[in-house]
């Protein structure tokens, strides 16, 4: 296992800057995410450490030692890519085995090892069978094999489960959390998928053009989100943006498109100042009838039914609420066109860091 540091990295191609003066530390055996859209910077960071690119400015450190001078082939890191590139002409053992034949280790000890790896990734009696003759998810975890064999300090993942379909994806991404954690190793896994971040990481790190928007572990970066873009991007997210127009004990009342709704515990806003807040849509509770707790009405534009949940579409305060509820009932318990009264606890309503 290794910790792995970048300070103040920047990279640009040309005029464009791909990095912005990132800081990242990655924990000792931890499991961290790079999430975000296409274009962030996510996989030019792995890219950087791994040593295929060089920083115009910043430093890389891995075990505390700085890397930025030392070969790719010198910083003993595995990489799992997004293709694979397994070797078509090789069977599965000759696969793994390449990087230990390269190393000059000898043939009992490359025996010994390809044997353990396949044991990990339960691919035993895989053998002797060409990439061709594999599934999806069997041929990742010939390319995982492959790269825990040399027994790096750290593993990079680029978007390695990408290629595999939604069910596959879901049992792999169980897979690889057990054989990270058997192997106890660092790793660093790029992905723009937000389920695959908060089913695999123990931190994840959201990246924004370039920077990095918020870190944190899954819990702290979906409940607590600094800003709309981690909210929005992590998950679905409301937003109200107003005046605070009364301080309570316990939450704050924010005026907003003509309504007056009571909103958040979070008492760093005063009275007559501008905020916005965020409210998850599972967080919202709807009611048929006016409750006697502080609400919203709303009316129902769009039912949307998906198994576990259903999803209401709202004209609400002069834009379209989303509300998600656990199904349990066969069907919706409202119609559409019908008007709801909507609320919920003051404390999942969170203050976001953007300016109004």
């Amino acid at each position: 296992m290794a910790t792995v540091a970048v300070k103040n990295l920047t990279k640009k191609y040309g005029n464009h800057t791909v990095l912005d003066h990132i800081n990242l530390e990655i924990p000792e055996g931890s499991l961290v995410s790079l999430l975000g859209p296409s274009g962030c910077g996510k996989t030019t960071t792995l890219r950087l450490i791994a040593g295929f690119e060089k920083p115009e400015t910043g430093d890389i450190f891995i075990d505390g030692v700085r890397v930025n001078d030392i070969h790719v082939n010198k910083r003993n890191i595995g990489m799992v890519f997004q293709s694979y590139a397994l070797f078509p002409h090789m069977t599965v053992k000759e696969n793994i085995s390449y990087g230990l034949e390269q190393r000059k280790l000898s043939k009992s000890e490359i025996e010994s090892k390809v044997a353990e790896v396949l044991k990990l990734v339960k691919l035993e009696g895989y053998e002797s069978r060409k990439p061709k003759q594999l599934s999806g998810g069997q041929q990742q975890r010939v390319a995982l094999a492959r790269a825990l064999v040399i027994q790096p300090k750290i593993l990079l993942l680029d978007e390695c489960l990408s290629a595999l379909d939604k069910k596959l994806r879901v049992e792999m991404q169980v897979e690889l959390r057990r054989i990270l954690e058997a192997s106890q190793i660092t790793a660093l896994f790029v992905t723009h998928d937000q389920e695959e971040a908060l089913t695999l990481s123990d931190y994840i790190v959201v990246m924004q053009e370039g920077t990095i928007a918020q870190m944190g572990k899954p819990f702290e970066i979906y409940e607590k989100p600094k800003n709309r873009f981690v909210a929005g991007f992590l998950g679905k997210a409301n937003f109200f943006a107003g005046e605070v127009t009364e301080t309570h004990e316990k939450s704050v009342s924010l005026k907003t498109d003509g309504e007056q709704v009571i909103l958040s515990t979070n008492m760093t806003k005063q009275k007559g100042e501008k905020a916005v807040y965020g409210i998850r849509p599972e967080k919202i509770r709807l009611h048929g009838e006016v409750p006697s707790s502080p609400h919203l009405s709303g009316i129902i534009r769009f039912i949307t039914y998906a198994g576990n949940i259903t999803t209401y579409t709202l004209d609400c305060c002069n834009k379209q609420i989303l509300v998600e509820e656990q199904n349990s009932y066969a069907v919706s318990k409202f119609e559409l066109g019908s008007r709801v009264y909507l609320n919920w606890d003051a404390e999942h309503c969170l203050l976001m860091e953007d300016e109004v």
